[in-house]
C-alpha cells in the first residue's frame, strides 16, 4: 500500500493484527543489521516473561466460570492510570478505513456484516460515550479489514489494533502485561506431527471470542463503527461507540488469557479424560490442535473426547482434517472441513502455516499469493526483502533457494543501494531468473510421516546432521534414518537451518566451525523434539580443521574458537563427529544457494548421500584426517611468560614533603575518611577527626614505610625464614606483631638508626631513619 498505510502479514495463528506505523529507512536499516550479527545463530532461547508468577496468580484469583463460559480480567501494569481516552485518534482511523472499504464493490457490506454479527452474538455491545473513572480505563481500538480468499469459512475479518496511540501517549498494549508464554514451540509441534501414522488437525471456532471479559475491563476495549451500513456515494451514517464483551484478538494479553484458560479448564477435568487432556495440553498452539495417533480406534477416542472436553468450556472444535478416510467419516457431520469436489478426503489446508494435503499426506507449498505479489512492485532492495519475508519455511525444506535471495539482499546492502532504487543491472537478470523459477517450488512434496514404524520401539533410529560453510553462508541439515525389523532403511529430511555469513569477514575455517555449532544446536533440538535423546546421533562435516578443533581441548584455542568449541562439546559428544566427503555433503547446498529448479532435482538434498541408505559399513571412514597446520596453529593461544618484579607497597603521599609526622598522619586520616564516606553511602562520618581514625592513619604509614624499606625482611619473617646476614635490622631481633598489622616490624631493642613514634609504649616500631626528624 501507500507509505504509512496499514499492512497485514499472514500468521500461523490466523491473522496478525494491523497497525499503522511510520518508520524511516534509517530505522529499518538499523533493525536489519542484526540479521547478520555474528552471535544471532542457531535456535535461540526465549527470554522469560517478567513477573510470570504474579501474572499467573492474578489470573487464578480473577478467573470465573459463569453462564457456561469462562470470564477473565486483563493483567494491568501499574501505569494503567496513564492510559488516555484516544477517541479522536480512533475516529480518524475509522474515516481512513471507511474510505478504503468503500473503494471495493462489496467489501464494506461484508465488513459491516462482521461487526453486526459481533453485536448480535453478544461479542460486543453498545457503550456509553461518557463513563466515570470507577468504570475502568477507557480506550478505543482502531480496526482494519483483513481479506483471506483462501479461508474456508470467513473471508473478511475484523482485526483490532490495540497498539495505536497518539504521539507521546500510551496505547492499550503499553499498559498490559503480555503474560508468560504457555504455548508449546511451533516447530516442536510440526516435527512431532510427523511421527504419527494418522495426522489430525482442528481448531477452536472463534476461540478468543468464547472467553468473556470482566465488566471492569470492557471500557478499555471500545471501538467505533456506524449506526447504519455506509454506502458508496452517500453521506456517512452517525458514528456509534461499542465495547467488546469477549477477549479480542490483537490485545497483547489475549494469547496468554486463552492459553491460561485452556490450561485451567484441562486441570479440572475428571480422571477419565486424563490422557486426552494431556494431549490437548501439549498439542494446542493458540487455537490450533495439531496432533496424531497410530490407530483408527485411538483417533476416534481422541476426536470424541476432545470435542466433549472443550464443549464443557463453551468452545467448539471444528475444521477437522485427517489423512485417514475412515476417521474423517467417523467425525460427525458438519465438523469436517470443506472437501475438494475431486477428492474423497478434505482439500489441502495449512497446519500452523505449513501447507498440508491430507489426501496425499504430503507437505506442499502454495505460492499463489507470492507469485501474484511478484507482479505488483518494481524490483528494489525493499522488494527483495519483502519477497524473502513472505516465504514461510520453518522446516527449512527449501532453505537452499531462500538463501539465494538472502545473499542477494546482503549484496545489495553492501553495495549501499537505496531501499527503493532499481536493482543494479548485473543483478536484475539474476533476480528475474529466480522469480521465474519460483513456481517450481509448487512441485515440492515432502511426506508428512517420517516412517510408518517410527514410533515402534523395535525400529532403529539414527539422527544424521550435516554441516558446512562457504564465504557466503553456513548451516546444517538433519535427517533421520529409520531401520525396520526387516532391515529396510528409510531416510527423511527433518530440518535445515542456514545463516548468511556476517558482514565482518571471517576465515573459512571459522565459518565452518559456526556451521558445526548450528549443527550441534540442531542435533540437540531435533533429538528433543522427536524424543531421540537416547538414539544414536552422527554429525558430519567436510572441514578437517573444524573437526580437529572440536575433538581437541577447547582451552587450547583463542576465545572465538574456544567459546564455540565449548558449546559444541557441551551439546554433542566429540566422538560422534565424522568426516564427510565434500561432494556427498547436502549442507553444501544451503551454504551456496541454488535456483528452485536445481533444488527440485537434487537427490542429495531430499534423500541425503547414497551411502546413508545402506548399512554403516558403507559409510565413509573417518581415518586419520590431516587438518591444515597453518589454520589450526593460527587459532592456538599464545602463552608468554614474563618475569615481573612487583612492589607490594606504593605510598599515595610523599612523606618527606611534610614538616612533621603529625601533619602527614592527620592529612591521611582526612583522605581516608573521604574515601570511606564515598564507599559507605549513608554511613558517613563528620565533625572533627576521631581517635581511631588517627590511629588507623598511623598504622597505614607504619605499614607503608616499613614495606618500602624492609620488604625482603618482612617476606622472610612471613615465611618463617632467617633474615639475610646483611640485613640492617638483624641485630634488633625483629618480629611481626599481628595485633596492629601483619606487616608491622617490632624490635626488642632500641636501635640508634630508629626513633620512637608516639604510639603505645609496650613495643617499638621500626621505621627508616630518613623519616625521623
Amino acid at each position: 500500500g501507500a507509505k504509512g498505510s496499514p499492512g497485514v502479514c499472514p500468521s500461523v495463528a490466523g491473522v496478525m493484527r494491523v497497525a499503522v506505523s511510520e518508520q524511516t529507512n534509517k530505522e529499518i536499516s538499523a533493525q536489519l543489521r542484526s540479521f547478520w550479527e555474528l552471535e544471532h545463530i542457531g535456535i535461540k532461547e526465549h527470554e522469560p516473561a517478567r513477573h510470570q508468577d504474579a501474572i499467573q496468580q492474578h489470573y487464578k484469583e480473577t478467573v470465573k466460570f459463569e453462564h457456561g463460559r469462562y470470564t477473565v480480567s486483563f493483567p494491568w501494569k501499574p501505569m494503567v492510570d496513564e492510559l488516555d481516552d484516544n477517541y479522536e485518534c480512533a475516529a480518524k482511523r475509522l474515516r481512513a478505513n471507511t474510505t478504503r472499504l468503500l473503494k471495493g464493490d462489496s467489501l464494506i457490506v461484508e465488513y459491516d456484516a462482521c461487526i453486526r454479527e459481533y453485536i448480535e452474538k453478544g461479542y460486543a455491545e453498545p457503550a456509553n460515550k461518557h463513563c466515570s473513572a470507577s468504570e475502568g480505563p477507557v480506550y478505543y481500538m482502531p480496526h482494519q479489514a483483513v481479506v483471506r480468499q483462501e479461508s474456508l469459512t470467513t473471508k473478511v475479518r475484523v482485526v483490532f489494533d490495540a497498539s495505536s496511540s497518539a504521539k507521546d501517549r500510551l496505547s492499550l498494549n503499553d499498559v498490559l502485561e503480555s503474560g508468560p508464554k504457555l504455548n508449546p514451540e511451533l516447530i516442536d509441534l510440526l516435527i512431532n506431527f510427523r511421527t504419527y501414522n494418522i495426522g489430525i488437525v482442528a481448531d477452536i471456532e472463534k476461540a478468543f471470542l468464547q472467553i468473556s471479559l470482566s465488566e471492569g475491563d470492557r471500557n478499555a476495549v471500545r471501538f467505533l463503527w456506524y449506526a447504519a451500513t455506509p454506502k458508496k456515494g452517500e453521506e456517512l451514517p452517525a458514528v456509534a461507540a461499542y465495547r467488546m464483551t469477549r477477549v479480542p484478538f490483537g490485545v497483547t494479553s489475549s494469547p496468554f488469557l486463552l492459553a491460561a484458560t485452556l490450561r485451567h479448564h484441562l486441570e479440572g477435568l475428571p480422571e477419565q479424560y486424563a490422557e486426552t487432556a494431556n494431549i490437548l495440553r501439549s498439542h494446542l498452539y493458540v487455537d490450533d490442535l495439531v496432533t496424531g495417533v497410530d490407530t483408527l480406534e485411538q483417533g476416534k477416542v481422541l476426536c470424541q473426547e476432545s470435542s466433549d472436553i472443550l464443549s464443557q468450556a463453551g468452545m467448539r472444535l471444528h475444521k477437522w482434517m485427517s489423512n485417514d478416510h475412515d476417521l474423517v467419516n467417523f467425525i460427525e457431520d458438519g465438523n469436517v472441513a470443506k472437501r475438494n469436489a475431486n477428492a474423497e478426503l478434505p482439500a489441502a489446508t495449512k497446519v500452523l502455516g505449513v501447507g498440508w494435503n491430507a489426501h496425499t499426506d504430503n507437505f506442499e507449498y502454495n505460492l499463489t499469493s507470492l507469485l501474484e505479489f511478484l507482479t505488483t512492485r518494481a524490483d528494489s532492495k525493499r522488494f527483495v526483502l519483502q519477497v524473502s519475508a513472505r516465504i514461510f519455511d520453518p522446516f527449512g525444506f527449501i532453505a537452499p533457494t531462500t538463501l539465494y535471495v538472502k545473499t542477494m539482499f546482503q549484496r545489495l546492502w553492501e553495495l549501499g543501494a537505496g531501499w527503493d532504487d532499481p536493482l543494479p543491472e548485473l543483478m536484475q537478470a539474476e533476480w528475474k531468473c529466480w522469480c521465474e523459477e519460483l513456481q517450481c517450488i509448487k512441485a515440492v512434496s515432502i511426506p508428512r510421516i517420517i516412517a510408518r514404524d517410527f514410533r515402534d520401539e523395535k525400529t532403529e533410529k539414527v539422527l544424521h546432521i550435516f554441516c558446512d560453510a562457504s564465504p557466503k553462508a553456513y548451516g546444517a541439515v538433519g535427517y533421520v534414518a529409520c531401520k525396520s525389523a526387516q532391515g529396510i532403511i528409510n531416510i527423511s529430511l527433518i530440518m535445515a537451518k542456514s545463516r548468511v555469513a556476517p558482514l565482518k569477514r571471517l576465515s573459512l575455517p571459522r565459518l565452518e566451525l559456526m556451521g558445526a555449532l548450528i549443527g550441534a544446536r540442531l542435533c540437540h533440538y531435533v533429538a528433543k523434539a522427536l524424543n531421540l535423546q537416547n538414539a544414536a546421533a552422527i554429525l558430519w562435516t567436510d572441514s578437517t580443521v573444524a573437526m580437529h578443533w572440536i575433538k581437541g581441548n577447547a582451552a587450547r584455542w583463542k576465545p572465538f574458537v574456544a567459546n564455540r568449541v565449548s558449546e559444541v562439546q557441551a551439546l554433542t559428544d566429540p566422538e560422534d563427529w565424522r568426516h564427510c566427503p565434500g561432494l556427498d555433503n547436502p549442507a553444501d547446498l544451503i551454504t551456496r544457494g541454488i535456483l528452485p529448479s536445481a533444488l527440485l532435482e537434487s537427490e542429495l538434498w531430499w534423500r541425503g548421500p547414497h551411502w546413508l541408505h545402506k548399512d554403516k559399513t558403507h559409510w565413509p571412514t573417518t581415518g586419520e584426517q590431516s587438518p591444515g597446520a597453518v589454520e589450526c596453529h593460527l587459532e592456538e593461544r599464545k602463552v608468554t611468560v614474563m618475569p615481573v618484579i612487583s612492589s607490594p607497597f606504593e605510598a599515595v603521599l610523599k612523606v618527606e614533603e611534610f614538616s612533621s609526622c603529625s601533619r602527614v598522619v592527620r592529612l591521611t586520616a582526612w583522605v581516608r575518611r573521604f574515601v570511606n564516606n564515598c564507599r559507605r553511602g549513608k554511613e558517613r562520618k563528620g565533625g572533627p577527626l576521631r581517635a581511631e581514625e588517627v590511629i588507623d592513619a598511623e598504622r597505614y604509614w607504619l605499614t607503608t614505610t616499613q614495606g618500602e624499606a624492609f620488604s625482603d625482611d618482612i617476606s622472610n619473617l612471613k615465611a618463617q625464614r632467617p633474615l639475610h646476614k646483611g640485613s640492617p635490622v638483624l641485630p634488633l631481633s625483629p618480629y611481626l606483631d599481628g595485633k596492629v598489622s601483619c606487616e608491622l616490624v617490632d624490635a626488642c631493642n632500641s636501635p640508634t638508626t630508629t626513633k620512637r613514634l608516639n604510639i603505645p609504649s609496650f613495643y617499638l616500631a621500626l621505621i627508616p631513619s630518613r623519616y625521623c626528624s
